[in-house]
């Protein structure tokens, strides 16, 4: 959504204008969604989080600062916070989720059953390397890697510095390379013998 559009709208919902709040809230409760659901893997908890930032927001509109950054931001904001408290009152372990399960069964659906499997192996390593991480560098690979954030809007998101996202970033990347890599030298191998 293009600033201005955004700033407009931003107002008209501010002043009570139903179809502004609408029109903002169809088009970002996806991602909101998404992010709570990636954080959390609990649908339900997911979706009661995205009501509550929606809520937040049209309670709370004067919050929001346009010179801060756009909307998305700000409400991912939110959005953490009440994961955050979600987390501390349950004390529940941030589990699993699936997010890399469609991108890999599509590449999975151009290749033997035994590639299949191969890549479905894959996608659960992956799966589980996310879920060892911490909940600090699993928003920061979420923010980055999945929405592509620019790392001034993550570090708002997630109230640090921009440093301090890099280095959350850099460790959760050199885990996850670090697990991944017997499994992406072994599709080399598998790649080198299918192909000779």
């Amino acid at each position: 959504m293009k600033r201005e559009i955004e700033q407009n709208l931003i107002k008209r919902a501010c002043n009570g204008d139903k179809e502004a709040f609408s029109e903002i809230y169809f088009s970002l409760k996806d991602s909101i969604f998404g992010f709570a659901f990636r954080m959390i893997n609990k649908r339900g908890i997911a979706e009661e989080i995205t009501q509550e930032v929606f809520i937040f927001f049209i309670e709370n509109s004067d919050k929001y600062d346009f010179e801060k950054g756009n909307l998305f931001s700000f409400l991912c904001g939110v959005a953490r916070n009440k994961i955050l408290n979600h987390l501390k009152k349950s004390g529940t372990r941030l589990e699993s989720n699936n997010f890399e399960s469609e991108r890999f069964e599509n590449f999975a659906n151009n290749h033997s059953p035994f590639r299949n499997l191969l890549n479905k192996e894959f996608s659960a390593k992956i799966e589980e390397c996310m879920a060892e991480l911490s909940p600090l560098q699993r928003e920061v690979l979420l923010l980055r890697e999945l929405e592509d954030l620019p790392y001034e809007e993550i570090a708002e998101i997630t109230e640090t510095s921009v440093g301090v996202v890099k280095g959350r970033l850099f460790r959760a990347r050199r885990t996850l390379a670090k697990e991944l890599t017997p499994y992406v030298k072994s599709e080399e191998v598998l790649y080198e013998v299918h192909t000779s």
